[in-house]
């Protein structure tokens, strides 16, 4: 058997303190940005206007004001139509249970 002293099992040990520091580091950073959103809420402000310091906040709310008019009608830039390949041949009707048994006939 294996003794600990050994170093047989320093690569694990190692694996194992990189992996800590990884997982460390990821909850570091999600506490972070947990904090900058408790921040956000706490000032009744979204993200856009903390990073462009908008100054008229209580005249023109961002959180629950109606969308403004839409710029562009997605559906209208493309026909369906031109979707369609030229070399895919339309799919055809499926069969009906009965055909496969006694044929087209019923």
């Amino acid at each position: 058997m294996l003794d600990v002293s050994s170093g047989a099992l320093q690569p694990l040990f190692w694996a194992l303190i990189g992996f800590g520091s990884l997982a460390g580091l990821a909850a570091l950073l999600g506490g972070v940005l947990w904090t900058y959103h408790a921040f956000l809420i706490a000032t009744k402000r979204t993200t856009k206007e903390f990073q462009k310091s908008i100054k008229n906040i209580d005249e023109e709310p961002t959180l629950c004001a109606s969308r403004g008019p839409r710029l562009f009608d997605p559906s209208s830039l493309v026909d369906p139509r031109d979707l369609i390949r030229p070399d895919e041949a339309p799919a055809g009707d499926p069969p009906v249970f009965c055909s496969v048994c006694w044929g087209d006939d019923y």
